[in-house]
């Protein structure tokens, strides 16, 4: 995803999120929103049996998925095929003022 970001984590033994350096994002007001998109990326683990949620909701499937974030703190969670916690991020976004816009 052209201009998105990556939570990267060094490898573990269980599919994991890749962490970025910090856990704060800011949405810039002068980037469009499509371009702003998170793109969460599993550092291990077949792309078919990884689903990934934010806030306790299904975002996605796979390997590589895209999020567009919402100002506030979330939860991601990567969950294996049988629901099984593989690893769980806490972030901060900023730029309440792309709320409004977004829903």
């Amino acid at each position: 995803m052209p201009g998105g970001r990556t939570l990267t984590r060094p490898p573990c033994p269980h599919a994991s999120l890749r962490r970025h350096r910090t856990p704060s994002f800011a949405l810039d007001p002068d980037i469009p929103p499509a371009n702003q998109q998170l793109r969460l990326e599993a550092s291990h683990g077949a792309s078919t049996e990884l689903h990934w949620f934010i806030d306790d909701q299904p975002v996605g499937q796979g390997a590589r998925v895209g999020w567009m974030p919402l100002p506030g703190r979330h939860t991601i969670t990567l969950r294996d095929a049988r629901g099984g916690v593989l690893d769980v991020r806490r972030i901060e976004v900023r730029g309440a003022w792309l709320r409004s816009a977004l829903q």
